[in-house]
């Protein structure tokens, strides 16, 4: 009996994305899950639907984003942790203690809080250094 080895094509490095079935097949069944082919689906382009677009980008930023190669980028960055959106009558410096009491028990000391210049009071600037946070405005 005559036996050959096999062997495999050599990968040569492209500029292709390649992703893992685990991470497509866990964004199709949460975005089901979610109904968000519902959502989305009304929203086509020139009568495309967009989920598999949708489905393929969401992938690609699991994988991009949480692979354990990357772990420690994505586990230090920093990330926005709350919003509110108000009346357009309503002054930035008049609901920011709301917001602000909305997301400080997320926040270790030393965090940095950005907020717009409309919110720059001294109120709220002694409501975020009695906390021991820091903060930049705009």
């Amino acid at each position: 009996m005559n036996i050959t080895k096999q062997r495999a094509f050599p990968t040569i490095p492209n500029k292709d994305i390649c992703l893992p079935i685990g991470a497509t097949l866990a964004v199709q069944y949460f975005f089901e899950k979610l109904n968000f082919s519902a959502i989305f689906g009304k929203y086509k382009s020139k009568g495309h639907d967009i989920n598999s677009l949708l489905i393929g980008l969401l992938s690609y930023k699991l994988t991009e984003n949480f692979s354990i190669k990357e772990a420690s980028n994505w586990m230090n960055q920093g990330e926005a942790i709350g919003i509110t959106v108000n009346k357009g009558n309503v002054l930035d410096l008049q609901h920011f203690p709301d917001t602000y009491n909305q997301v400080k028990s997320k926040l270790k000391k030393g965090s940095l809080i950005v907020f717009d210049k409309g919110a720059n009071t001294k109120d709220n600037i002694e409501l975020i250094e009695g906390d021991e946070l820091r903060y930049s405005y705009r």
